[in-house]
């Protein structure tokens, strides 16, 4: 998965379209950094654990410590 753009479905079953800000290679994982581009999204950032980089499979991390960790590597 290169940076640029994807397109994700959400809970609602909605597309939503994000730009992939970076990929990070931690702990044995892949994290992808994704901004959602909706105007309706009022979150900043958002961490994805890639599963599949040649499928584009891709699972929200909702643990906060992972999420702080990526975003710490980002940063540096």
């Amino acid at each position: 998965m290169e940076k640029g753009y994807i397109n994700l479905i959400d809970e609602n079953n909605k597309e939503v379209r994000f730009q992939i800000i970076d990929m990070i290679e931690m702990d044995n994982d892949t994290y992808a950094i994704l901004m959602p581009l909706d105007d309706n999204e009022e979150e900043g950032v958002v961490v994805f654990q890639v599963l599949d980089v040649e499928n584009q499979v891709l699972e929200l991390v909702t643990d906060e410590e992972i999420v702080m960790k990526v975003i710490d590597e980002f940063n540096e």
